[in-house]
């Protein structure tokens, strides 16, 4: 339950595969911008989350909208999850190519078989979003326009 006795928090988790670190959180953007740079030469993970932080009746955070890039070198996948109630899956929203990027078919990525135009090579597409996201500090018409929800992909024709 949201009240005012919570304060709105940036925080991102990062995990590049590489160097074995543990998670780290950050609260500047050339962080993130350094976090994401980094993941995306070695993979690993990189998501970006507004929390509420509490005091009363104890100390705790609850997790609202976030952005995720998963990474494999030189090339990831990301989503936007726009919060709206606890537990809330269905709101999971696919970055996606252009329209001019034709279907070629699936292609392997990490464990997972997804649609080709799902997989991005230019991290410049992932600093603007996630930077959006970090300025705004929510999801914005921007993230949402930039992604599509996991339940309507774009048509393979």
């Amino acid at each position: 339950m949201i009240n005012n006795e919570g304060k709105l928090k940036l925080s991102l988790f990062a995990s590049p595969l590489h160097n074995g670190r543990g998670a780290e959180w950050f609260f500047e953007w050339s962080a993130v911008e350094s976090a994401l740079e980094e993941t995306f030469l070695s993979g690993g993970t990189v998501s970006l989350r507004t929390n509420y932080e509490y005091f009363e009746p104890s100390y705790y955070f609850v997790q609202r909208d976030s952005i995720s890039m998963m990474v494999l070198p030189g090339r990831f996948r990301l989503a936007i999850f726009p919060f709206e109630c606890a537990g809330e899956k269905s709101k999971v929203r696919d970055w996606w190519q252009p329209d001019s990027v034709a279907y070629e078919g699936t292609v392997r990525f990490g464990e997972d078989e997804c649609d080709n135009r799902l997989i991005c090579e230019d991290l410049d597409v992932a600093k603007r979003l996630f930077k959006e996201f970090f300025t705004e500090k929510a999801i914005t018409d921007v993230l949402i326009n930039s992604t599509r929800s996991a339940w309507n992909p774009k048509p393979k024709s």
